[in-house]
């Protein structure tokens, strides 16, 4: 059987996933260097990130323990995540390759993984594929098959990352800008991980459902409660209004629609995540005057805009995301896409969820600027203003420089949201 060898991305150099092992369920999960018998300070964060309720590992794969030996040291953060699942899932099905074994493909990941398996940005990515190319090298000159996995938010930055070290070998190469783990797993024909809701009790088939809708109100009720004491995160009471409030996209060369994923009255996202509960999903055009809609936001488990090139030529997007508090305050922006090419009819995905707790009425903000591949004035115009526009220091900046967009012939797509805690 082919083995598959991982290597967690760092900007120190990769490290590899050495070995997997199993542990007794009573004991905290671990990461060591190299064999030896001493726990390496990122401890802590692999066994929340395996142990329910918390983790993922266990409620994907079903154990709640395990000592993970890595070649070199990894530092602070949590872009390792990404590799240690993508290793679960081969060490699952006995394909991941441990110290001493050979191997015909390897996995460079770097990427932050939420509960609901969805992967974050995260940063360095230039400077961590900077300190693997003698690693590619190697491995290029060898024959191996390279698949580097990192999150879609970071495709931009990795892009132009491996076109400067020019690795050219098309047949040996993927590359996976995931939304979700499940994208990777796809990739290297890994079963889909089996979701494992936890039951305390057992009950009988005909009440399961009964009592199951019955506990997850009790629960909401009871965090509810604790959260209006100890003041944290949303009640059910809390709600986010969403107003789609785009000006109208006629004559534009995109247009742009909202995927809401939403878990029942008395729900959950990781029930949604798990299948316990069916998800409830809308899809919205935007543009124009929208109607305000209000939803509890523990409820919102995913949210996204779905860009498509609407036009009958390549367009080139940069696409800049801005936040700040509804008074003002807080403000900051983050380039989400640089110069990204969307042929005709084609589309591009957008993670828009906002934290899931918010002490602060937010103001969140897309600006998609377009501009025809085939017009390089207009390419170079759009450029530059979406630098200026990723370095404005406030809202009113940032909306002069939108204006000074337009007038000069640059289209440019709005996406507003207002969300309350």
């Amino acid at each position: 059987m082919s083995k598959t060898a991982v290597f967690v991305a760092t900007t120190e150099g990769p490290t590899r996933l050495q070995r997997l092992t199993a542990e007794a369920p009573d004991v905290r999960s671990v990461i060591c260097l190299g064999g030896r018998a001493m726990a390496l300070p990122i401890s802590p964060d692999y066994d929340t990130f395996v142990r329910r309720p918390t983790g993922v590992i266990e409620a994907c794969y079903g154990h709640s323990a395990y000592r993970m030996d890595i070649s070199d040291p990894i530092g602070s953060g949590l872009s390792w995540q990404l590799g240690a699942f993508v290793g679960h899932a081969l060490a699952r099905e006995r394909r991941l390759a441990t110290n001493n074994e050979t191997y015909n493909r390897v996995v460079w990941a770097s990427g932050e993984v939420n509960c609901d398996l969805s992967v974050q940005s995260v940063s360095d990515i230039g400077q961590k594929l900077q300190r693997s190319r003698d690693l590619f090298d190697d491995l290029i000159a060898d024959g191996t098959e390279i698949v580097i996995a990192i999150p879609a938010a970071n495709r931009a930055e990795a892009e132009e990352e491996i076109s400067r070290l020019t690795l050219t070998s098309p047949s040996k190469f993927k590359f996976v800008a995931a939304e979700d783990v499940l994208e990777v797993l796809k990739v290297l024909r890994l079963k889909r991980p089996r979701k494992r809701p936890q039951l305390a009790i057992s009950l009988p088939k005909k009440t399961v459902g009964r009592k199951l809708r019955r506990a997850s109100v009790v629960s909401a009720s009871i965090a509810g409660i604790v959260a209006i004491v100890l003041n944290i995160g949303p009640t059910t009471k809390n709600a986010v209004t969403a107003a789609d409030q785009n000006e109208a996209t006629e004559g534009q060369p995109v247009s742009a629609v909202a995927l809401e994923t939403h878990a029942p009255a008395g729900g959950k996202c990781a029930e949604v995540l798990f299948d316990i509960v069916a998800p409830q999903i809308s899809e919205k055009r935007i543009g124009g005057a929208q109607t305000d809609k209000s939803a509890n936001l523990h409820r919102l488990c995913k949210l996204q805009y779905r860009i498509k090139n609407v036009s009958d030529t390549k367009q080139k997007l940069w696409v800049l995301a801005a936040r700040e508090s509804l008074s003002g305050t807080s403000f900051r922006t983050r380039a989400v896409a640089s110069e990204t090419t969307l042929a005709a009819e084609k589309t591009l995905s957008l993670d828009a969820r906002p934290p899931r707790r918010l002490s602060y009425k937010l103001n969140q903000k897309h600006l998609v600027f377009a501009a025809a591949e085939n017009d390089q004035g207009q390419r170079d115009r759009a450029a530059a203003l979406f630098k200026q526009a990723a370095a404005a220091p406030n809202q009113p900046a940032l909306n002069a420089l939108v204006k000074q967009a337009r007038i000069a012939g640059i289209p440019v797509m709005k996406i507003a949201r207002h969300f309350h805690p």
